[in-house]
Parts: structure tokens; sequence; C-alpha cells
């Protein structure tokens, strides 16, 4: 435990068996990003603060995030009043440890076509399963859910700019990776799909009149989202990556790239994508605390993948 005197000093104010011991094993969790900092948690930064939280969340309950929240709270009002620091920061402190610890992202696109080829058949094959690379690519890419089954070989195109493949889509541009460029230019084009049978038969079947890249065969016309959906889940699952390819983590896994790529060109990340997704603009009546409370997530969020994949440390 760092600063043991003082932490100590904080747990003899706590009245119940239970709040000593979860103070014990926070302060306990914290102590090695202490010591490499050489300073108290309550002298460090917002920043370095969250990271901290991001880290130690681990693979904790949301229950056990929130007990944890309120402690290091607690600790840092105590802090303060107590003159072992100059700032209360415990206003930084994330709610209820408010980070998704269980959320797995991927680091990049090479990243990702890895864990595709470990689940999907190999593009070469054309095999039905173009439908659900080319979902989960979407997904990275940033195209909203709903919108990935109307995106037609139409919206794909060059930009003569930079000379790099494109989906453009109702007033969006969204740029497609070099590892997605065989399964979008395969579904762009393809006038058959196959499927592999358990004894082994190449079984080729027509794809239905349209030009949308997700459209089916004759055997299976009917593609929704929820299929796609369903599907990569129950193909993913033996691999344990189903949490890995779902469309929340593909969706934040491609923000958190495009942001980082950015943010190495010297632009500040903003994470616009984010906080203009439906799940942070659905929240009628939501004050501007609610929505900072939010990006002070987004931002603990990308520092701990960042860490997690870029940080030599």
């Amino acid at each position: 435990m760092y600063n043991e005197t003082t932490k100590m000093a904080f747990v003899s104010t706590l009245s119940s068996k239970q709040n000593v011991l979860l103070a014990t094993a926070l302060f306990n969790n914290i102590e090695i990003f202490e010591r490499e900092s050489k300073k108290d948690i309550s002298r460090f930064t917002e920043e370095n603060l969250q990271k901290v939280q991001a880290k130690v969340a681990g693979s904790k309950t949301y229950a056990s995030r929130k007990q944890d929240a309120s402690m290091l709270r607690n600790y840092l009002d105590w802090a303060y009043r107590n003159h072992i620091c100059d700032t209360n920061i415990s206003s930084y402190v994330l709610q209820a440890m408010d980070i998704n610890a269980n959320t797995v992202l991927v680091s990049s696109p090479q990243h990702l076509q890895f864990q595709l080829d470990a689940v999907f058949s190999p593009e070469i094959e054309d095999n039905v399963d173009l439908l659900s690379r080319g979902f989960v690519w979407m997904a990275y890419m940033g195209i909203p859910k709903g919108d990935t089954i109307k995106i037609t070989s139409n919206h794909v195109s060059i930009d003569n700019n930079n000379e790099k493949k494109i989906i453009a889509y109702n007033n969006t541009l969204y740029e497609i990776p070099t590892e997605a460029y065989i399964t979008i230019n395969k579904l762009c084009s393809l006038k058959y799909l196959t499927t592999t049978t358990r004894g082994g038969i190449v079984r080729k079947f027509d794809r239905v009149q349209g030009c949308e890249l997700l459209r089916g065969t004759t055997r299976l016309n009917n593609i929704t989202v929820e299929y796609l959906r369903t599907r990569i889940t129950r193909k993913s699952k033996a691999y344990r990556l189903s949490k890995l390819l779902s469309y929340d983590s593909l969706y934040k896994s491609g923000v958190f790239y495009r942001q980082y790529i950015l943010e190495q060109q010297g632009f500040m990340p903003t994470f616009a994508e984010l906080m203009h997704s439906r799940s942070y603009t659905e929240h009628d009546g939501k004050t501007d605390v609610y929505f900072q409370d939010k990006l002070k997530t987004i931002h603990a969020e990308y520092t701990a993948w960042k860490d997690k994949y870029y940080s030599l440390i």
C-alpha cells in the first residue's frame, strides 16, 4: 500500500468491516500506479486518475466498480479536507467506474482481419460467410446498424483526393480499410455464393436480384440485421470472439482506431461519432453534465484501449 500511513488514517475513519476491506483492497490495487508516478492518487491529474480506473476495473462487475468508485471518491474528499493534496479531484472519478471493462475491442484493421479469418471461411471460397464479413467491416467503418443492409454497389467508389476506396452513403463518407477490399469487392460483383455441407460438398446458389452488398441467395433471401448479428454470434462463440465481433464493440473499435490515427497526425480526439450515435442522443431531457460525463467515460475507455495496444509501458 503506497503512502500507507495516510491511507490507514483514512481507513480508521470507516465504520464497517466491509468498508475497511473494500478500501484496503482498492489501495492495494492502485499501489503499482502510485509507485510508478511516485505520488498519492489524490495528487493525480484527471487523465491519470481515469487511466487508473480503467485498468483497475478489469473484469469486475458493475456493482464492484460502483463500490470502488464510491470509496475512491470518499478518499479523495478526505485527502483534500486533511491537506494531503492541494486540489480536490473527486469530481473526476467516473460514475460507478463507468468503464465497460468487459467490452473487448480490436486494435486495428489487421487485428480484425486476423480474427475474421479464424471464424469464417476464406474469402477466396466465395462462401456465404462473406455476408457476415461485410457486416462486420461496415460496423467497424462506423456505418449505422440499420443502414448496413441498404448499402449498394453504387455507394462504393474511389476517393479521388487520396485514392482510398470509400462508401458514400447518406451524405457521409466511410473509408474502407485495405484489409476489407476483397470482401467488399466480392460483395459488389459476385452473382452467387457458396455453402459447404458437413460432408464437404460445396454448393453454389445464385444471389437474389439487386445491388445491395448484403443481399442473400435464392436459398437465403431474407437477410436482416438481426439475422447477420445472430449468425456472427453463433459462429464466433466457439472461438470466444462473440463479444469482440458484436456490433457495438466493432463500432467503438473503429472509432478509437481512426481517432488514434488522427491523434498521431496532431489532431485532438473528439469522439464525435460516438457522441452523436444513437446511444448518446436518444436520452431526451439529459443535461450537459450528463453528456460531459459520457465524454469522460469515452476518453477513459479510449485511454485504456490505447494503453493496451499502443503503449510501450
